[in-house]
């Protein structure tokens, strides 16, 4: 039976941060959604912080070693926000857990009950990685409490990826450069980097399953941070995973071109000129295999 380690970023914030709200509701959902899967799927709820975190975090969870890096510790920004990096994050769960998996998600995305009975199902099944889309629900729910009537309103799709699950052991294969939390660009270098290591990405787009609160997709940002992130996906991160990966461990590789690539110019999880680039060294690798069968049959009807 395959093990999970759930790690979280908990944040000690203010209550003028949108996470006042979202944060005690998530951590309310992952308690549930333990509760729920007992005795069926053996999940471990872990949590790296900052020291100043510490005080939020519930006592369901166990603790790792505070993160003692941020964004601000690879540049300058005008506008200093301690913003740890994805890539640190991953490390704690490598180093102190043992489990097979590794489920990452932010602190912004609770979960429906039966989640992880649902990654456990298509882990068994035998998807090397896996993606859910939340669900988008009206910033009208600001309690606990109403954790029930969040279950019941099956919201609105969402195009992005919040919800991450590969092997634990390949974390240490991972390139994230100083991809920071907050920003664009991490569901990027998540799922980039498990196309490349794990091979192909199941997604799950409509399942109901995990939700957010709010319907916003692309909120506002720094723009300095943006291109932080997005320099850092595109100058380090692509580069260093392009030889590793094609067209055919892409989500929606077997639907028809116009329509997976209509998807990737959509979808803010993906870049279109990298997924062109993609498509175009497979569509390259196809024709040669044709020409060669082509070659080869006639090389047999001349015998």
């Amino acid at each position: 039976m395959a093990t999970y380690c759930h790690i979280l970023n908990p944040v000690n914030v203010s209550e003028k941060s949108d996470l006042h709200v979202a944060q005690p509701i998530t951590f309310a959902s992952v308690q549930k959604a333990l509760e729920y899967s007992r005795g069926k799927v053996e999940v471990e709820v872990v949590t790296t912080q900052y020291p100043e975190d510490r005080a939020v975090i519930p006592e369901f969870c166990r603790v790792l070693p505070d993160l003692e890096r941020s964004v601000l510790d690879t540049g300058r920004f005008s506008k200093p926000r301690k913003l740890p990096l994805i890539g640190d994050i991953l490390l704690r769960a490598w180093q102190h857990s043992s489990a097979d998996y590794v489920i990452y998600t932010n602190m912004d995305i609770g979960l429906l009950p039966h989640v992880y009975e649902l990654t456990d199902f298509h882990i068994r099944a035998g998807a090397a990685s896996l993606c859910i889309n939340r669900r988008r629900l009206q910033k009208i729910y600001t309690k606990v409490e109403e954790l029930p009537l969040m279950y019941a309103d099956y919201g609105r799709a969402h195009p992005g990826y919040d919800y991450f699950v590969f092997r634990r052991e390949l974390i240490p294969q991972m390139v994230l450069g100083n991809i920071c939390l907050g920003i664009p660009f991490i569901e990027i270098g998540l799922i980039h980097n498990m196309m490349a290591l794990a091979g192909e990405l199941k997604v799950l787009e409509h399942e109901h399953a995990t939700f957010h609160i709010g319907l916003e997709v692309l909120p506002p940002v720094n723009p300095e941070y943006y291109w932080h992130n997005r320099n850092e996906f595109e100058k380090k991160v692509f580069p260093a995973l392009r030889d590793r990966i094609d067209a055919r461990r892409y989500p929606h590789y077997l639907q028809p071109l116009w329509k997976r690539m209509l998807k990737y110019g959509l979808n803010p999880a993906f870049r279109f000129h990298i997924a062109a680039e993609m498509e175009g060294q497979d569509l390259k690798r196809r024709w040669i295999f044709y020409l060669q069968e082509l070659r080869f049959s006639l090389l047999e009807k001349l015998k």
